[in-house]
């Protein structure tokens, strides 16, 4: 009879973890994770919450949350999210950590549906050798064609010394979205010490800010790095990319893009290179669309902008910006402006071009306000007649020469101005 009785009971044992396994594959399952928890399997009260982020990621599949509640969680090896996992703080990033001390990259994702959300990433280190995948790459995170990071502080965060090292912060390959997060004093030595985004992938909403490239190859780019791999880009939106600074050799101290990238309705602002395109720097090709470009500096050419064989430059501000040539653009070889302004920056060379300087080639301008004007149609020069320039508010008088003397393009009859209003009003 005791023999018969551990029969039943190992049977039943098994149906029951057979039964929970089969819910393990269907997920939807909730994880809690808190320093005081007793960490007990599975983990589904708080009471029973794991004391660490990594013991919950070993259970949870497709489609289950992880919460974590206040503290900072070290690691010593990165947090990876291949499926489906969505791992969520209670109370935001301002009081959840997850903390690498230099030890490790502090998260890496390639699964649809996969999601952090309100945590501070810092002290992350890809170039550490305990690195999982992918040395060199995103020091905060590093997104591998799908997942999304939210309402996420990435600080501090290194992608290593190596000259391949790109995306201190944050590293887009193939895909992934960054949402509503600051991107602040990070680093990397060769390209996007805040961000990099390579074969596309997007960054919505976001603040870039204060973060370096060190490196001595170009291009480098110490706020975002928008590289096309096999002709498809990414695009950086309605985010601010300000005071970013690339040192050594380096070019693009706000944002480097070439063909297929979009920089659309952001503000980039006092950003600074030691060489070219203190502001934006466009190689090949790529667009600025809706954009303010203000307040930059490069130290040879395009102290707000800097074109390099294409670029279009669509419906934006170029102001207060300057360089030894090209205060506001240096464009070499081909480029497009269109319903764009130029005013108000600064050359130190005296034949240098205040506001632009066309090294070869003359681009392709219509319907900008500069001095002197752009040869081409409908063109003007004068002053926009900027609301408060020197408190950077660059909105127009309604006396500005510069309403009303644009020309309507197909992407307007969607798209918002900087300010979220109707592109076309009348």
């Amino acid at each position: 009879k005791t023999r018969i009785a551990h029969s039943y009971i190992i049977l039943f044992l098994a149906a029951v973890v057979s039964a929970w396994a089969a819910q393990r594959l269907s997920g939807a399952d909730i994880f809690y994770v808190a320093h005081d928890g007793s960490h007990t399997v599975p983990f589904d009260t708080w009471e029973k919450a794991a004391t660490n982020i990594h013991s919950a990621t070993a259970i949870a599949v497709d489609n289950d949350e992880i919460i974590v509640t206040n503290g900072v969680y070290t690691i010593t090896r990165q947090i990876s999210l291949t499926s489906g996992i969505k791992l969520k703080s209670v109370n935001g990033a301002a009081v959840t950590f997850i903390q690498a001390n230099r030890q490790s990259r502090c998260v890496f994702m390639n699964a649809s549906n996969a999601l952090v959300q309100g945590f501070t990433l810092t002290g992350g280190n890809a170039g550490s050798a305990n690195y999982d995948e992918y040395p060199n790459y995103g020091g905060g995170a590093y997104i591998y064609r799908y997942g999304e990071v939210a309402n996420c502080i990435i600080t501090n965060n290194t992608a290593g010394a190596g000259q391949a090292s790109m995306g201190g912060g944050v590293y887009l390959y193939l895909g992934g979205t960054v949402t509503n997060c600051l991107i602040a004093t990070n680093h990397a030595a060769y390209c996007g010490g805040g961000a990099a985004v390579f074969g596309g992938g997007a960054l919505r909403t976001c603040v870039i800010s204060n973060n370096v490239v060190s490196g001595s190859i170009s291009p480098s780019s110490a706020g975002v790095h928008m590289q096309s791999f096999g002709g498809v880009g990414g695009s950086v939106e309605t985010s601010v990319i300000a005071n970013n600074l690339a040192t050594g050799t380096g070019d693009a101290g706000g944002v480097y893009l070439d063909a297929g990238n979009t920089l659309d309705r952001c503000s980039v602002t006092g950003n600074r290179a030691y060489r070219n395109g203190g502001g934006v720097m466009f190689v090949f090709g790529g667009t600025a669309r809706s954009c303010l470009i203000a307040d930059n500096t490069a130290g040879s050419w395009g102290g707000g902008v800097f074109v390099s064989g294409n670029g279009s430059i669509q419906s934006c501000t170029v102001s207060g910006n300057r360089a030894a040539w090209g205060g506001g653009m240096y464009l070499i070889s081909n480029g497009t402006m269109q319903n764009s302004i130029f005013y108000g920056n600064t050359a130190s060379v005296a034949s240098g071009g205040d506001n632009y300087y066309l090294d070869s080639g003359s681009g392709q301008a219509t319907y900008n306000c500069a001095s002197p004007a752009f040869a081409g149609i409908g063109n003007i020069s004068g002053d926009p007649l900027f609301t408060d320039s020197a408190a950077g508010n660059y909105r127009l008088l309604s006396a500005s020469p510069c309403i009303d003397t644009g020309v309507n393009q197909a992407w307007m009859q969607t798209s918002k101005d900087l300010d979220a209003k109707t592109r076309i009003i009348n």
